[in-house]
C-alpha cells in the first residue's frame, strides 16, 4: 500500500542538491517536499516530484495519442513499481520532531505529452522502432533530455540475475546518478553489483538513496546548528552520502 501523506501541510520542501552526475541549473532536476505521514505521529513522507515532458518521434509508424498516452502511464508505473519506498531515511537525533525523525520516499510524475512548457524539470525524447529491436537509451543530465523508445519500457536481459527495463535504468540518471557497468567507466565502485539498477538489473540501493539523506541533512542544518547538535539523515540509518561512493 503506497504511503499517504497530508499535502495541506509540508514540512520542508526545496530542490535537491549535489548530483553525482554533471550539472544542470546547479544541479536542480527535481523538487523534494516532506510532509506528515497520514495516520502516523511518528514518520513522513518524502515527495520527490519530477515534471516530465515527452516528445514521441515517428520512426517505424506513427504513434497515435492512445500509444503515447500508454507510455507516459507505463513509464510512471515502472519507475515507481523499482524506485519508489524502498527504505526509510532516519536520524538518531532528538532535534527534530519526532514525525520527521523517520522518512519514507515516494515519486510522483506530472507529465505533459507533446507541446512546450516551461516548467518541465526533464524532456524525454521517445522513438518509434520496431518491435523487439534493441536500441541504446540515454540521458543527457547536463542537458535535462532522456532518449528512450517504444522498446525502453520492456525488459532486457543486461548479465543480472532479473531482466531490466531501460527506462528505470535512464530514470537513475534523471536523478543524477552515475553508471555502475564496468564499460562505461563511469562509477567504478559498484562494477560487481550486476543486479544494481545502475548496472543491469532492476534492484535499487540504500546508496542510491542517499542524496535525498543529504537534503534532509541540510535542510535541518540550522536546527542542528542552533541546538549545537548534529542532525545527520542516514538511509536504513547507515548509509549516506560520504559512504555511498556515488
Amino acid at each position: 500500500m503506497a504511503l499517504l501523506y497530508n499535502s495541506a501541510n509540508p514540512l520542508e520542501k526545496g530542490q535537491n542538491i549535489r548530483p553525482p552526475l554533471g550539472t544542470f541549473f546547479n544541479g536542480q532536476s527535481y523538487h523534494l517536499t516532506l510532509y506528515p505521514e497520514l495516520g502516523r505521529a511518528d514518520r513522513s513522507v518524502l515527495v520527490i516530484k519530477m515534471i516530465l515532458q515527452f516528445q514521441f518521434e515517428d520512426g517505424e509508424g506513427k504513434w497515435t495519442d492512445a500509444e503515447k498516452n500508454a507510455y507516459g502511464h507505463k513509464f510512471v508505473d515502472s519507475v515507481v513499481e523499482v524506485w519508489s519506498e524502498k527504505f526509510r531515511i532516519t536520524t538518531t537525533s532528538k532535534i527534530p520532531a519526532e514525525n520527521c525523525r523517520d522518512v519514507g520516499v515516494v515519486f510522483e510524475f506530472p507529465y505533459y505529452i507533446d507541446g512546450w512548457h516551461s516548467d518541465d524539470d526533464f524532456e524525454i525524447s521517445v522513438k518509434k522502432v520496431p518491435e523487439d529491436k534493441f536500441e541504446h537509451s540515454s540521458c543527457q543530465y547536463n542537458l535535462g533530455n532522456s532518449y528512450l523508445h517504444t522498446e525502453s519500457i520492456k525488459p532486457w536481459n543486461k548479465g543480472a540475475t532479473m531482466k531490466q527495463r531501460p527506462a528505470v535504468h535512464e530514470f537513475g540518471h534523471m536523478l543524477g546518478l552515475r553508471d555502475e557497468y564496468p564499460s562505461a567507466k563511469d562509477n567504478l565502485n559498484h562494477t560487481g553489483d550486476k543486479d544494481s539498477v545502475m548496472h543491469g538489473g532492476e534492484l535499487v540501493r540504500e546508496r542510491h538513496y542517499a542524496p535525498f539523506a543529504a537534503w534532509l541533512t541540510e535542510k535541518f542544518a540550522t536546527a542542528a546548528h542552533l541546538s549545537r547538535n548534529s542532525i545527520d539523515y542516514k538511509v536504513n540509518g547507515t548509509t549516506d552520502i560520504s559512504n555511498a561512493q556515488l
